[in-house]
């Protein structure tokens, strides 16, 4: 199931491990239609943390269609921001661009502005800084 790649896909990660067997495996074998916002979220910035980009375009288009039938309101600031930071990070296509563009939005409302941990403060620094300007991005 899923759950249990993405707990796997957790593991590498938490220990900065790049198994490219296990994460080719990923890529085929992971259902990203079948995952919750928050889920997604963490498996994006997963990836990220591995440096791979290979399930980033399913990932993402299958955050973008839940983002579109409203269920924005089930992710948390932190993990907007994980999901932001993990786009930019992993390299952002302009398909994924209207995805980016959203969070930034839900980012930016003054609801969210004092949920934020100082985790994801520094997750979207660090992302912002080291990654080249997405042309459109509304993150000023």
């Amino acid at each position: 199931s899923s759950d249990l790649w993405l707990l796997a896909l957790r593991g590498y990660s938490s220990l900065g491990h790049r198994d490219t067997t296990f994460l080719s495996a990923l890529g085929v074998h992971l259902e990203p239609s079948k995952l919750s916002l928050p889920q997604l979220g963490a498996a994006l910035a997963d990836c990220s943390r591995l440096s791979f980009s290979g399930a980033s375009a399913s990932l993402a288009q299958a955050a973008q269609e839940r983002v579109a039938v409203g269920d924005m309101a089930e992710c948390s600031a932190d993990a907007a921001a994980q999901m932001y930071s993990a786009l930019l990070l992993l390299g952002c296509s302009d398909a994924q661009s209207a995805l980016l563009l959203g969070l930034a939005e839900q980012l930016r409302a003054a609801r969210l502005a004092g949920e934020l941990s100082a985790a994801s403060c520094l997750d979207l620094c660090f992302a912002l800084l080291v990654t080249p300007p997405v042309s459109g991005r509304a993150d000023g």
